[in-house]
């Protein structure tokens, strides 16, 4: 088992993945800027760092969005869906992975989106 550790994603006590027989489990990204720990205020902004910081993490990790098998979304507002969906959907790589996507409170107020995936290690 390897973990990656990456500063600036979060102060929590969390790696941002763990590598497991080539197998990336990654820890849920929100759209916190890693530079500045600054947050968009809009939705479309905050999916857009959001999937920039999953890609900071696999590439990390050894993979990339071209190797996510699965995904897991969090909105906090099920009206923000097919936004969502229109940013996701041109960022994230086709085949698209399978996904779920669940309405839900997240840690912050100010926060509107949240994504963990499973890839697998680049070869």
């Amino acid at each position: 088992m390897k973990t990656i550790e990456l500063p600036g994603l979060s102060a929590a006590p969390l790696n941002a993945a763990t590598v497991v027989d080539g197998t990336i489990y990654t820890s849920g990204q929100v759209g916190r800027d890693r530079v500045s720990g600054e947050t968009p205020a809009d939705l479309e902004g905050q999916v857009r760092a959001t999937i920039a910081n999953l890609e900071y993490v696999l590439e990390a990790a050894g993979g990339s969005l071209a190797t996510v098998v699965k995904t897991v979304v969090f909105l906090t507002d099920a009206s923000d869906f097919a936004e969502m969906n229109r940013v996701y959907a041109e960022l994230m790589p086709q085949p698209y992975a399978p996904r779920s996507t669940v309405v839900v409170g997240l840690a912050h107020d100010y926060l509107k989106f949240e994504i963990e995936v499973i890839a697998r290690v680049a070869s």
